[in-house]
């Protein structure tokens, strides 16, 4: 299905980055050696072509990640208990920083006051 230049906009920075990073990877050349447009010269249907391939990539990309997130947070809230415990910052996904917390896991798991959680893979 077609979307619209307004379904699309959320896409267009993505879009135009891309397209950029594309110029710049080829010397600005098109596939058969022509000097390629700027993003603000490109007709509106190719960008939205280009914000339509930013989105699927964006989307994608966020699949990807989310099983990720989940298991760090998943793994920040076991934390966390300990963090209290041990008078440490509370984390989230958003700013997960392992380090810190690494002497405290290990601890809980050597004490058996925790198992390691197995490994998810997709």
């Amino acid at each position: 299905m077609t979307q619209t230049t307004e379904q699309l906009a959320p896409f267009r920075p993505f879009a135009k980055e891309g397209y950029e990073a594309y110029a710049k990877q080829t010397g600005g050349k098109t596939f058969d050696g022509r000097d390629m447009p700027t993003w603000e010269q490109l007709p509106e249907n190719i960008k939205d072509a280009w914000s339509a391939g930013a989105e699927y990539v964006l989307e994608h990309a966020r699949n990807q990640l989310e099983p990720i997130y989940e298991q760090i947070e998943r793994h920040a809230n076991i934390m966390n208990g300990a963090a209290l415990v041990k008078d440490l910052p509370v984390i989230s996904a958003s700013n997960f920083k392992i380090g810190q917390y690494l002497e405290v896991l290990d601890e809980l798991l050597l004490t058996g006051h925790i198992e390691q959680m197995p490994v998810e893979d997709d």
